[in-house]
């Protein structure tokens, strides 16, 4: 009978500590969902404060717990001076630099570029972010480059001749 009472002690005792974790894994949950609502709402402050001239288009999901900014970018560059002060256009010079695609003369470059934020998995991190290339074009006097982007590469093009 003695066994049978310590068994029952045991039993009990250990669904009421699993039933603890479960619900300390819950409020942290909930705690990481404030804290990025909180940040969703401080970052659109002051993204609404700014004066970007970049075109942006912001997605903000029904829970808030994930927002998508799609920015446009669109210049006009000159081969003899392509330092440029924004960092997506200088990025897309060196990608071109890199995969040795920068075109002789003067061109147009298009980018559309996704940035992705949202409530993270990991334990000990509030948000997490992804960013990807949805639209690269290169357009010169002879022809329209489409560019495909995969994990911070240029991995195929598709060449369209006016």
């Amino acid at each position: 009978m003695k066994k049978n009472i310590l068994l029952v002690i045991i039993v009990i005792t250990s669904i009421a500590c699993k039933k603890s974790e479960v619900l300390k894994t819950e409020i942290k949950e909930v705690d990481k969902n404030l804290v990025f609502k909180k940040w969703l709402n401080d970052t659109l402050n002051v993204i609404n404060s700014t004066n970007d001239i970049t075109k942006s288009e912001l997605t903000i999901s029904k829970d808030s717990l994930y927002l998508t900014i799609l920015k446009k970018h669109e210049r006009e560059l000159i081969k003899s001076n392509l330092i440029n002060n924004d960092k997506e256009i200088a990025y897309g010079i060196d990608l071109l630099q890199k995969n040795n695609e920068l075109p002789s003369k003067d061109f147009y470059l298009t980018l559309e570029i996704e940035y992705d934020y949202f409530v993270s998995n990991v334990e000990n991190l509030e948000r997490d972010f992804d960013t990807n290339i949805n639209v690269f074009i290169v357009e010169s006097a002879s022809n329209k480059i489409e560019y495909n982007f995969l994990k911070g590469n240029l991995v195929d093009k598709r060449v369209i001749k006016p």
